[in-house]
């Protein structure tokens, strides 16, 4: 991997990529570690191996049912009618009804600053 330096152009584009996804904000700042955390510092961590392997789609066939961890289970619900051998696809931000309409442009945001990913 080539090393980059802080002052190229392709460094300084990356840092406000960032800092756009983070904070929609051309740099980040000094005393923006709160504003930083509350988007991407997770609250619960737990392991769940084979649904760690569903892949993100913003038009999943599969819902995430259980998010509390009470009993160390999570359910995995299909949304539709699957096919053998489909892919279990599952949205790793809320879409659908009672969640608003978002653009295209804020739900990449989300997810490339929450999961590091451009969609």
């Amino acid at each position: 991997r080539k090393s980059m330096d802080r002052n190229s152009e392709q460094h300084q584009l990356n840092m406000k990529q960032v800092a756009q996804a983070l904070v929609g904000k051309d740099q980040l700042e000094r005393g923006m570690d709160r504003q930083i955390e509350a988007k991407v510092a997770p609250e619960i961590v737990a392991v769940f191996p084979l649904t760690a392997r569903c892949n993100h789609s913003c038009q999943p066939n599969a819902q995430v049912k259980s998010q509390e961890f009470v009993d160390a289970h999570i359910d995995l619900v299909a949304l539709r009618d699957l096919q053998v051998g489909e892919e279990l696809l599952i949205s790793y931000i809320p879409v659908g009804e009672g969640v608003g309409r978002r653009s295209t442009v804020q739900r990449r945001r989300e997810l490339q600053a929450k999961y590091l990913f451009y969609c």
